[in-house]
């Protein structure tokens, strides 16, 4: 468990930027335009720069695999699962704005369908790797990877009628510049979210690490039940009324009820 809270967190961490400048800005770019073929430019462009991104992370994350390992882990032998928690992160990347147009089109029911698709094949991928393989933490690594390709290939192939072999450069500018102010907001979360697991292997063991991961993760669910919802439908609930009359009262209405359920 140790040594997979460390897999998580890198696969975090290689996902931060494309996370934080491109999905916001696809949001704004979106509903910037009622015209579809418009949209569906966007949407091509945040995919193509999605793309770039991830295979530039995977490239980079292949080559320092190694010494990453040797730092995080303090062994070399996980290097290779290193490589395949950043080819998992250039697959979640190529489904980033996918999973933007979901949210931006409000296609709820869908994503609700396609999220248990992928859970069963990851949950189900990794328990017969684990128990019947006996592939240990490989085994988990490998599910997820593959309940990661589901979902994304599945979220890919609904929106393919919008992708276009083009590429937008004012679009791209604009969403890059929009983004640019989330990295570090979202450097700092991650910082604040995870740099316990980085004290806890220098003054500890990573048995230790493990059963504190744990834990974390079962503290997490009543966070991922009340807010992650809410969170997932926030950014097209804003972009979607800001030219109706109302959307002030809205916003206002919003930000109440938002502080309601942080205090409870």
């Amino acid at each position: 468990y140790g040594i997979l809270a460390f897999m998580m967190l890198t696969q975090m961490l290689a996902t931060l930027l494309p996370n934080s400048i491109l999905t916001p800005p696809l949001f704004r770019s979106f509903y910037d335009y009622d015209d579809e073929d418009k949209r569906a430019l966007v949407i091509s462009t945040g995919f193509w720069l999605a793309a770039a991104a991830g295979f530039l992370l995977c490239a980079v994350g292949w080559v320092v695999a190694e010494p990453l390992s040797g730092l995080l882990l303090k062994t070399t032998t996980h290097a290779n699962l290193f490589r395949i928690v950043f080819v998992s992160a250039l697959v979640h990347c190529l489904g980033l704005p996918a999973l933007a147009v979901f949210r931006a089109r409000k296609w709820s029911t869908s994503f609700g369908i396609i999220s248990i698709i992928a859970t069963v094949v990851q949950a189900g991928s990794s328990v017969f790797m684990v128990v019947v393989l006996h592939s240990g933490v490989q085994g988990v690594i490998y599910g997820t990877l593959l309940g990661t390709v589901v979902r994304t290939v599945i979220m890919l192939s609904m929106i393919w009628p919008s992708l276009r072999l083009k590429l937008s450069v004012s679009e791209a500018q604009k969403m890059f510049w929009y983004g640019l102010p989330f990295f570090p907001a979202a450097c700092s979360t991650y910082v604040n979210r995870s740099s316990d697991r980085f004290f806890l292997s220098r003054f500890t063991t990573m048995t230790d690490v493990g059963i504190y991961s744990v834990g974390v993760r079962f503290g997490q669910i009543v966070q991922i039940l009340l807010f992650a919802p809410f969170s997932l439908i926030h950014p097209a609930a804003i972009f979607s009324t800001e030219k109706d009359r109302d959307a002030p009262e809205f916003y206002a209405r919003s930000e109440e009820h938002t502080s309601e359920l942080q205090s409870h």
